[in-house]
């Protein structure tokens, strides 16, 4: 297989190729060419599942940095957002800013807008005001 034709492999392809058959019907090379094109490396998740899409809406209430969902584990924009998160925290820490001044019920709403759309079957339902 071609590094081209790798990149243009998606998560979603190799889940649909999973649920076209039983795993038992592959043989060991597709199964290690699926393997490697859907976790191509260590903390490389790449697909939008609970823990990227929890990341992500933590992006969107407002309580973690842009990239927190997105950036590989063994990344080293990984080990640059941490230290800006750090950094970050300190600074809302001397303005006495706690979490509760930006997860408000306006920035959920806006977080259920922006994630709703390519993430809602991982959303619970949820109660905002009047309406269900």
């Amino acid at each position: 297989m071609t590094e081209s034709s790798k990149t243009k492999r998606l998560i979603l392809s190799a889940s649909s190729r999973a649920s076209e058959g039983s795993p038992r019907e592959w043989n060991n090379a597709q199964l290690d060419e699926l393997e490697a094109c859907a976790c191509p490396g260590c903390g490389s998740c790449a697909g939008m599942f609970t823990a990227n899409s929890m990341n992500c809406m933590s992006e969107a209430v407002g309580l973690a940095l842009p990239g927190n969902g997105t950036i590989p584990a063994v990344h080293a924009a990984r080990i640059r957002l941490a230290k800006i998160a750090g950094m970050k925290v300190m600074e809302l820490w001397r303005k006495n800013i706690k979490p509760r001044d930006i997860a408000t019920p306006a920035a959920f709403k806006n977080a259920m807008a922006r994630i709703w759309p390519w993430d809602a079957p991982r959303i619970p339902s949820c109660t905002f005001g009047d309406r269900p």
